[in-house]
């Protein structure tokens, strides 16, 4: 499963593996499958998360954090 990330509002770190970065609005990454990850929001944020293929967790509201 793949993840695409876009920075909507706001500064969100990520750590992926080794590697730390700031998305800020209209940044985009893609985290690949697998692939050990984190996040903090570093200001109030808004990112777009999309998967491939669809998470049903996130569709039936199944996820703590998934905001509708």
């Amino acid at each position: 499963m793949e993840r695409q990330v876009g920075g909507q509002r706001g500064k969100f770190e990520f750590v992926m593996g080794r590697e730390k970065m700031t998305l800020r609005t209209g940044d985009s990454l893609v985290i690949p499958s697998n692939m050990p990850h984190s996040g903090r929001a570093l200001t109030r944020c808004r990112i777009l998360d999309v998967f491939t293929p669809v998470r049903e967790d996130f569709r039936k509201g199944e996820v703590a954090y998934a905001v509708r």
